[in-house]
């Protein structure tokens, strides 16, 4: 996409913002659940590394 003029560079840079005022509740969700998720994902590593430990060593 190639913008020539600033009226076009302000028009989409106005659509992207006002999409963006729509639709943030969503990003905001989104990084959440990411954030969770790689929470989750971190714990259940962490717990089955110190349970094979244990179990390994004596």
């Amino acid at each position: 996409m190639n913008l020539k003029t600033r009226e076009q560079l302000r028009e989409l840079n106005a659509q992207q913002w006002s999409d963006f005022k729509a639709h943030w509740p969503m990003h905001v969700y989104d990084l959440l659940v990411d954030f969770g998720g790689a929470t989750g994902l971190g714990v259940l590593l962490g717990l089955s590394l110190v349970l094979y430990v244990l179990e390994v060593l004596p």
